[in-house]
């Protein structure tokens, strides 16, 4: 059967992804590109609805049957020009969905040798995208963000964590503060990172460990630094005033897990 075309009412309405609080009240989110659909493949997550454009079938016939097979009923044909009204980038592959956003594990903490990460006034949805990849390739499976922080399933974010956000669970709006008296019940040691904290060298072994980590232009709050166990900062060795937020995560991460192992 061939995939049903798309209405432009439902074009409207499928638009509407691209607004935050629909984002939010719907529980969905926008994937777009082959990269992104094929780890939404190999996950566990549901879709919405799928959009296709005129020249997909042709250009990805082995993905086009796949759709056949599983998606028939929720995927939809549209031409190019009506594609580039709903994609998100410069140069879309024919191919978008949006997926609903994944329920999270309601305990946090209480698991032996974990990591947790906790962010706080990260404001670029590249940067948070980063750091959510950084995680996943770490093993890291709970991410923790701040209200101050940018939306996690911001269309940005998403494309920035080359899919590693099937593959972990992300907490929204969480207060931090409460946050780390919850990690000390569970003996969860708080490490945050922090430009005037101890060598990274000297970082000691952590069982399980929640990691603090702010924006690049405002690091930390002091409450977050006085309040938590052991604070950290990567030595520099050239000129620059300071170091991109995820990088730092991918460089405390490997340490701690260097230390772990």
């Amino acid at each position: 059967m061939p995939f049903e075309s798309l209405t432009k009412n439902k074009l409207k309405q499928f638009s509407l992804i691209h607004d935050k609080k629909f984002r939010q009240s719907s529980g969905t989110f926008l994937i777009e590109g082959l990269h992104l659909f094929e780890d939404f493949l190999k996950s566990k997550a549901e879709a919405e609805w799928i959009v296709i454009d005129s020249a997909f079938e042709e250009t990805y016939p082995e993905i086009a049957r796949i759709l056949q097979k599983k998606f028939l009923a929720i995927t939809y044909r549209v031409s190019q020009r009506d594609f580039l009204k709903l994609s998100d980038t410069l140069h879309p592959q024919g191919i978008l969905a949006a997926i609903r956003q994944p329920s999270v594990p309601q305990k946090i903490f209480g698991s032996d040798h974990e990591i947790i990460i906790a962010l706080d006034r990260i404001s670029d949805p590249g940067n948070l995208g980063t750091m959510i990849r950084c995680a996943d390739w770490f093993g890291v499976k709970k991410i923790i963000t701040s209200p101050s922080c940018v939306e996690a399933y911001n269309p940005k974010t998403v494309r920035a964590t080359m899919g590693s956000i099937f593959r972990v669970s992300l907490y929204q709006n969480i207060e931090l503060r409460p946050l780390i008296d919850q990690a000390r019940n569970a003996r969860c040691k708080v490490c945050a990172a922090d430009m005037e904290g101890g060598s990274l060298s000297e970082l000691p072994r952590f069982d399980s460990v929640l990691l603090l980590i702010g924006s690049e232009a405002h690091g930390l709050t002091k409450d977050l630094i006085t309040q938590s166990d052991v604070t950290v900062r990567i030595p520099k060795f050239g000129e620059g005033d300071s170091l991109n937020a995820a990088v730092a995560c991918g460089i405390i991460l490997h340490e701690i897990r260097a230390k772990q192992a």
